[in-house]
């Protein structure tokens, strides 16, 4: 188990040697990082695919395994790489290190807390892996294939090969408490949400208490709209929704994509603004004649009432009506944004 705490100031800034037997990738006998496992062998060096990086303050099990067909890193239990691997480990005369790089050539000393190691000399599966990797060992003096035991309450070697025992060496300390290892969680991999989508509103001009919504998204699970009136649809990427009263609202478009839910709010008003937009002034009709209303330009547009227009689908309609009346006329006009 352990627990970065702190970033390097060049290189790989979650790497950090947990347990290693290796000054160079030639004599690797085996190297766990938290992000990979590296070993040599008769036939070469091998190291683990890339993954994910860890994050900081988080404690996490990370474990890694030859088999002699291929060498595996696990994280919390879930096998996030592994390579094919073939050969005898190489077997050198260094010592075993714990959180720290004995050759000093780069900066790769782990950074944090560890609080348990545990070292084998069987391959271990990962069903094993998952059933012991919170929980102490029982009874480590009998168990098959442990060749070596720490958990830091004491530098003994747990599984009682004395001449395993540890020695304390730099800054380091023991019997320490790592405050986020009661929060352990086994989990795989950090999801950074990158939701990046939006969405664009109109007033309906024939209705202005009503507004139709449109997400830019065309690739995500799940979407929700929340009207900012107590009101919501969920799974239509276009919405409509009518107004009790006019005024201003938030509205909310709840985007879930990839694993990841993102919130996007905008304010929006919903009213028809007052605006001088009939040219035509108010004026007097003779009975039998007829008048042109003419307005300004417009993006789109709605008449009412459209009683005695001689088409309301025009910007500048005719009017013969008999009796007094009052058109109001309701339009999108391009604005400053």
């Amino acid at each position: 188990m352990i627990n970065r705490t702190q970033s390097y100031t060049g290189g790989n800034l979650y790497a950090g040697d947990v347990v290693s037997k290796h000054v160079n990738p030639t004599d690797a006998n085996y190297l766990l990082r938290p992000n990979s496992a590296e070993i040599t062998t008769s036939n070469g060096y091998f190291i683990t695919p890339e993954i994910c990086d860890i994050t900081l303050n988080k404690t996490y099990h990370i474990a890694m395994v030859y088999d002699g067909s291929s060498l595996k890193f696990y994280r919390n239990g879930f096998l996030m790489s592994q390579v094919a691997a073939s050969g005898t480990l190489y077997q050198n005369d260094f010592d075993t290190w714990i959180g720290y790089y004995s050759a000093q050539l780069f900066n790769t000393t782990f950074l944090g807390y560890i609080n348990e190691v545990r070292i084998w000399n069987v391959a271990r599966s990962q069903a094993q892996i998952r059933a012991a990797m919170n929980v102490p060992l029982a009874g480590p003096t009998t168990i098959p294939g442990l060749a070596a035991y720490y958990s830091f309450d004491n530098l003994i070697n747990k599984q009682g090969n004395a001449a395993f025992n540890g020695v304390l060496g730099g800054s380091a300390t023991i019997n320490t408490t790592n405050p986020t290892c009661a929060s352990f969680v086994a989990d795989s991999c950090f999801v950074k949400c990158t939701v990046n989508e939006d969405f664009s509103f109109k007033l309906d001009v024939c209705a202005p208490l009503t507004a139709v919504f449109k997400t830019t998204s065309t690739a995500h699970s799940a979407i929700k709209w929340q009207f900012g009136d107590g009101a919501e649809l969920p799974g239509q990427n276009t919405a409509s929704h009518s107004y009790a009263v006019a005024g201003n609202y938030d509205i909310k478009m709840i985007l879930t994509s990839g694993g990841c839910t993102d919130t996007i709010v905008k304010r929006i008003m919903v009213d028809a603004q007052p605006e001088d937009l009939i040219i035509t002034p108010d004026t007097t009709i003779c009975v039998g004649s007829a008048k042109q209303l003419r307005t300004k330009p417009a993006l789109s547009f709605c008449w009412f009432p459209t009683t005695y227009l001689n088409d309301p689908l025009s910007p500048n309609p005719t009017t013969n009506t008999p009796s007094d009346i009052t058109y109001y006329y309701t339009a999108e006009v391009a604005g400053v944004n």
